[in-house]
Order: structure tokens, then C-alpha cells, then sequence
């Protein structure tokens, strides 16, 4: 199936991608976890959580946060590869920035 192999693929991308971020923010995210292309980064507080969402929408970039402190991922099913790491990027950037 083409649109189940397309969100294993994607969802792969978007877990390596914040597992990786995670590494690299020193106590920043707390943990990654998902399924396909519904991933959620517990993020060590509300106040970070917030500010990281409003400044990606500043960017163009939609992140829903939930519980308070976990940065709700969802991409739609088809979501472009190109376009899904351009979005990845910017949450990277303004995590890195904060």
C-alpha cells in the first residue's frame, strides 16, 4: 500500500529528525513518541511549549500543543517529504534558539 508506505517513511523521518534534535538541546525534550505520522515531543515545560508553537506559526509552521507540554505533530497523510523537512528545520531552528 503506497499511502501506508509513504507514512512509515515520513513518520521515520520525523522521529529520527527529534530524536536527533533531542540530543542536541540539552534537556529541552523530554521524549518522543508516536506512530506514523502522529508524533508527540514532551517538551521539559509549558512556558517552552508555548513559545516554541507561537514562534513556528509566526513561521508558517503548525504545531498543536496538548497536555500542556507536548508539541503534537500530525502532518496530513500525503505531506510532501520536501516540505515536511522544511517544517522539521524550523521547529529545529527556533528549539535551538530558545
Amino acid at each position: 500500500n503506497p499511502i501506508l508506505e509513504h507514512c512509515q517513511r515520513a513518520g521515520k523521518m520525523v522521529m529520527d529528525f527529534l530524536n536527533e534534535l533531542q540530543q542536541n538541546v540539552e534537556g529541552k525534550i523530554v521524549d518522543v513518541r508516536g506512530r506514523g505520522l502522529l508524533i508527540g515531543c514532551e517538551l521539559s515545560s509549558d512556558e517552552l511549549a508555548s513559545t516554541l508553537s507561537k514562534q513556528c506559526l509566526g513561521q508558517g509552521v503548525i504545531v498543536n500543543v496538548i497536555h500542556g507540554k507536548v508539541l503534537r505533530i500530525f502532518p496530513a497523510l500525503n505531506v510532501d517529504l520536501e516540505l515536511l523537512t522544511k517544517g522539521l528545520e524550523t521547529i529545529g531552528e527556533v528549539m535551538m534558539k530558545l
